[in-house]
């Protein structure tokens, strides 16, 4: 099945004063999708509609807490009418007060098409100066970073905290095909960041035949 990958990631902070949550969602486009929007709905109750834009951020949306779990379908429910079963949906446990939501296609899904997965971006979890490594393709992926080995399963997520301190330089290299002749993806002196989480996201690019690579700094979380 040839994927399509979205990066859709959701920002919630917890306020002292009131326990909203604040949620902001960042989109990343490896490729074309056929998903434009979405409703989300919270708890089967709360609904809001995010428009997927064409690049990055959309508006920063004001939830009021607790949150368990959000529901997304590609169009609002008729009235007094249940999400219907096998709805794509994430569930946000009570400690999670900063959330980061990674979106891909699913052509597996009748009733829409997009699968969410919730990662708890706390920064006790993913702190500034942390490496986000998310794997979308089918193959495992191999490297090293600052001296230490890297291991990242195919469809997968990994965090690994901030290599070195400080805003210095590192060798970095990343590849795939372990155990024969390396075919490598990234192979440079990578540059420490102490003000932003990173994502570094691998995906397939279908024009180049070659699994490539997209950095992403993340500020103001």
């Amino acid at each position: 099945m040839r994927i399509y990958i979205t990066l859709l990631y959701s920002i919630l902070f917890l306020c002292a004063a009131n326990a909203d949550k604040e949620i902001q969602f960042y989109f990343y486009k490896a490729d074309n999708v056929s998903a434009k929007s979405a409703v989300a709905i919270i708890d089967r109750k709360t609904t809001f509609n995010i428009e997927f834009p064409k690049s990055y951020f959309t508006e920063t949306f004001t939830l009021p807490d607790p949150i368990s779990k959000i529901y997304f379908l590609p169009e609002a429910l008729p009235k007094n009418e249940k999400v219907p079963k096998g709805a794509p949906s994430i569930t946000i446990p009570k400690s999670w007060k900063k959330i980061l939501v990674l979106a891909s296609k699913d052509d597996k899904n009748p009733i829409f098409p997009v699968k969410f997965t919730a990662i708890n971006a706390n920064e006790e979890n993913f702190d500034k100066g942390d490496i986000m490594f998310i794997n979308s393709t089918k193959q495992p992926i191999f490297g090293e970073i600052a001296g230490d080995k890297l291991n990242l399963k195919s469809s997968s997520v990994k965090i690994v905290k901030a290599p070195v301190k400080g805003n210095v330089s590192y060798p970095a290299e990343f590849f795939t095909n372990k155990n024969v002749e390396k075919k490598f993806i990234i192979r440079r002196t990578w540059k420490q960041s102490d003000i932003a989480r990173q994502l570094i996201f691998f995906y397939n690019d279908e024009k180049k035949k070659r699994v490539a690579y997209n950095y992403v700094p993340v500020y103001g979380m």
